[in-house]
């Protein structure tokens, strides 16, 4: 009897365990470290903070997936194999003295129940231009760049310190947008054959 009894207390606990984690605060950042680093954009020039939220640069905190690699990103701001999860993101804004253009500290609170997991931080150099509360950006810039991978360990309290980087990859434009372009190319060449013949 009594073990049956410890049993169920023991899958009891471990369901409010697995159930009810409470979240953990996790820090990424760039600004506290000697020498000091930086983003960048293409052209190697900082990327510049502004006040005025929607119109900054931002990060996305991005979850790698299966293929243990970093996918490239399409113009939504999802990987193109779709197994990389955008988490978090945060735009560039002015701190006054704490850092510099280029420069971020992003405080978060993550489910502890999801860890370990590796991730990295993807710098976009351009605005989203339709960017609403809440949502993650469907329409990004072009130029993005992506630091290197790092592990979340799932400790509270755990600080990463991201480095430098540049913003010198291109977005691909998504599937849809492809599917269009080779449909306007392919119409363009019939129409040449048809005034050849």
């Amino acid at each position: 009897m009594l073990s049956k009894v410890s049993f169920v207390v023991g899958v009891a606990v471990l369901f409010s365990v697995s159930c009810f984690a409470a979240p953990v605060a996790f820090t990424y950042q760039n600004y506290d470290n000697t020498p000091e680093d930086y983003v960048t954009d293409h052209l190697g020039s900082v990327l510049v903070n502004n006040t005025t939220g929607n119109n900054s640069p931002f990060l996305q905190l991005i979850w790698v997936g299966a293929d243990g690699a970093i996918d490239p990103a399409c113009n939504t701001g999802d990987g193109t194999t779709d197994d990389d999860q955008v988490f978090d993101y945060y735009f560039f804004e002015d701190s006054f003295f704490l850092y510099d253009d280029g420069q971020f500290t992003v405080a978060t609170t993550l489910d502890d129940t999801d860890a370990p997991k590796n991730f990295y931080i993807r710098a976009w150099e351009d605005p989203a231009s339709n960017y609403g509360a809440g949502e993650v950006p469907t329409v990004l810039g072009s130029y993005y760049g992506d630091s290197s991978i790092y592990a979340w360990t799932g400790a509270n309290g755990q600080i990463v310190d991201a480095g430098s980087w540049q913003t010198t990859e291109q977005s691909i434009p998504e599937p849809g947008t492809l599917m269009l372009l080779a449909c306007g190319l392919l119409t363009i060449g019939a129409s040449r054959m048809r005034k050849k013949k």
